[in-house]
């Protein structure tokens, strides 16, 4: 999920739809980020979300 203003309307559906960040911070471009380093704000720095899934209704 993106981070910056334009995201936010995303944001807030994947919370509402009980989507959690995943646990390991900030990624950019797939990579994980290093505290004190500095990242450009675009589309390549992702905070990871994930959301469990019930097994209702599979065999």
């Amino acid at each position: 999920m993106g981070l910056y203003r334009d995201y936010g309307p995303a944001q807030q559906l994947y919370f509402q739809l009980g989507y959690l960040p995943e646990g390991n911070g900030i990624t950019y471009k797939g990579q994980p980020t290093t505290p004190g380093q500095s990242y450009p704000l675009d589309d390549h720095l992702i905070l990871w979300l994930v959301k469990v899934l019930s097994k209702v209704g599979l065999t």
